[in-house]
């Protein structure tokens, strides 16, 4: 059993067209100081490539950014795919599949968490950004 599957591990999502992913160790995260280890970050084409991060990290939870659409962005939206809400479906379908803890998170939530340039430049992709931010806000609520 390698270190990596020693270790409980959280896939953090922030769905779209591109859709970022970081997958990091879920230890504690005490203060705003406080930031995981991450083993990877990217992006992904739609959802194509969640069930291999899902099989080759094993994680115990998946948290992303839930679609949702706001009065006040709803004439961009018109005739559009919606891409964002097909991802979070098709994730979520694979995540239940798979038998995973899912959470969904607005996303205010992720723009919560302020990461130091050192970690910005350290993930050097704003998509994968979004989605360590998700899944630190995530890490903060646990005790």
């Amino acid at each position: 059993m390698g270190v990596e599957e020693e270790r409980t591990v959280l896939l953090a999502l922030d769905p779209g067209e591109t859709t970022g992913f970081a997958v990091m160790h879920m230890t504690p995260v005490h203060t705003r100081r406080d930031f995981p280890e991450l083993v990877c970050t990217g992006t992904l084409s739609l959802w194509r490539g969640v069930e291999k991060l899902i099989r080759e990290h094993r994680p115990r939870v998946v948290v992303y950014e839930k679609f949702l659409l706001y009065p006040w962005k709803a004439r961009e939206q018109s005739f559009s795919a919606m891409s964002a809400a097909q991802v979070v479906g098709a994730i979520e379908e694979i995540c239940e599949r798979h038998a995973l803890h899912v959470v969904g998170q607005s996303a205010a939530t992720g723009k919560g968490v302020r990461l130091s340039p050192e970690k910005k430049a350290e993930i050097h992709n704003r998509h994968a950004i979004d989605a360590y931010c998700h899944g630190v806000a995530y890490l903060r609520t646990l005790e």
